[in-house]
């Protein structure tokens, strides 16, 4: 297994333990206002949670 599966497989495992909150929609929703571009991850996160 590469490192990259490694690093992926990881990254999904602490998405599984550790879901988006509705905190941290509303503050990627504020983010996004001064930025101006959104974060796909956690938009994504949040659509599927139901946020």
């Amino acid at each position: 297994m590469s490192k990259q599966q490694r690093e992926r497989q990881l990254m999904q495992a602490w998405d599984r333990q550790d879901p988006v909150s509705a905190w941290e929609c509303k503050r990627s929703k504020r983010v996004e206002k001064k930025q101006g571009n959104p974060n796909p991850v956690v938009v994504s996160r949040c659509k599927t949670a139901g946020l």
